[in-house]
């Protein structure tokens, strides 16, 4: 058997409890999931990194009330022997998609001889997977890295890659990233960047300028932000900006690094269902990219498809219930387009977050439209 086989057991309902074996039984409970997922890391120093032999695995909770009946996984110690504690994230799956989390802080250490139980209640929101598979859950505004080997600081490269990142525990720097006033190699190339990106308004169009570096290494910025030329940009790249450079910062690219931290973008591929009639109508709730109750959507293209935003009762979303629906109407033939919406936050007038979300639909002839739930298929590609 593998250490992965040996190290981690899914549970049935009732456990005997052993006091000869060292454990940690990890119960899950929650409501409105499909699938159950752990994410596993051991601590070493200071940092946890994930164990990528155990962590993969789903485990499905269709059919089972998690409030009654937790779904439970034992962590025997023979498997983490190494591990002085580990770090466990929850996720909590509906739809393919990660919708909801929990995690397991402080850490947990094995003691020998005993069975320790630790309840995780799934709640709302879930951290997405960064770089080559890190997870950065918050808790109290704190982060909490899991982090993988080959990618220590979250940014997608690694030493070992081609070209490798030439500083793997600092997520700004690695090949292709984008240039700041910051004082650092941002890209790898050896060479001190003497301007970068930034975005304003031009009339009511948002387009994305330069703005110069001070010629001090980590000075950060001097004057304005020069649009002449620049590309046009979405709304949010503006709407944002504008508040993350009216953060006083000591020194460094804050304006850049906080538009990155405020800005969200997700793209999904999805499959929808047409047939001859046309009847295939279908309509599908949007997944708030931040924890607000003071939100604002826009659809700013429908792909050509007819796609409609609506609140959660068929009216248009409003910013103090956040919830939206995506609709589209009934298609005869096979077709494809890109749906385009925009979120804001509005919960926090100084400090402005928003999110990009691209779907890109194709529309597919059946023989039947079959139950709604299964007329708009979905697959999160960013």
């Amino acid at each position: 058997m593998s250490r992965a086989a040996a190290s981690l057991f899914a549970l049935p309902l009732a456990l005997a409890a052993c006091t000869a074996e060292s454990g940690i039984i990890i119960a899950v409970s929650g409501s409105g999931v499909e699938e159950v997922q752990l994410q596993i890391a051991r601590g070493e120093g200071q940092s946890y990194f994930l164990d990528e032999g155990v962590s993969a695995a789903r485990y499905d909770v269709r059919g089972r009330n998690l409030r009654e009946s937790p779904y439970e996984v034992m962590l025997h110690e023979e498997g983490f022997s190494d591990a002085p504690a580990l770090r466990v994230l929850a996720l909590g799956y509906s739809g393919g998609k990660a919708t909801l989390s929990s995690l397991l802080e402080p850490p947990q250490a094995f003691v020998r001889g005993e069975l320790l139980r630790r309840n995780l209640v799934l709640g709302y929101g879930a951290p997405s997977p960064q770089g080559k598979g890190c997870y950065v859950p918050q808790l109290n505004q704190k982060s909490y890295p899991l982090l993988i080997r080959s990618d220590q600081d979250c940014d997608g490269a690694g030493p070992e890659d081609t070209p490798p990142d030439c500083n793997d525990a600092d997520p700004a720097i690695y090949p292709k990233a984008t240039e700041r006033c910051d004082g650092k190699e941002n890209n790898c190339d050896g060479k001190r960047e003497t301007s970068e990106a930034c975005y304003g308004k031009d009339g009511e169009t948002c387009r994305e300028g330069t703005r110069s570096c001070d010629d001090a290494p980590g000075k950060g910025l001097l004057g304005g932000c020069e649009l002449a030329g620049g590309a046009e940009r979405p709304q949010p790249y503006c709407w944002v900006y504008a508040t993350c450079d009216a953060t006083p910062s000591p020194a460094g690219s804050a304006p850049l690094a906080c538009l990155g931290g405020r800005l969200a973008r997700s793209t999904w591929a999805c499959t929808l269902a047409a047939d001859a009639s046309g009847s295939c109508a279908v309509s599908r709730e949007l997944t708030r990219p931040f924890d607000t109750e003071k939100c604002r959507w826009v659809l700013t293209s429908d792909g050509g498809l007819g796609a409609t935003l609506s609140g959660a009762s068929g009216t248009p979303p409003t910013s103090t219930t956040c919830a939206a629906s995506l609709s589209f109407p009934a298609a005869s033939t096979a077709t494809s387009g890109t749906v385009t919406v925009e979120f804001y936050d509005e919960s926090n007038a100084k400090q402005h977050r928003a999110a990009l979300i691209e779907v890109a639909v194709t529309a597919k002839p059946r023989a039947s439209c079959g139950e709604a739930s299964t007329r708009l298929s979905c697959v999160q590609k960013q």
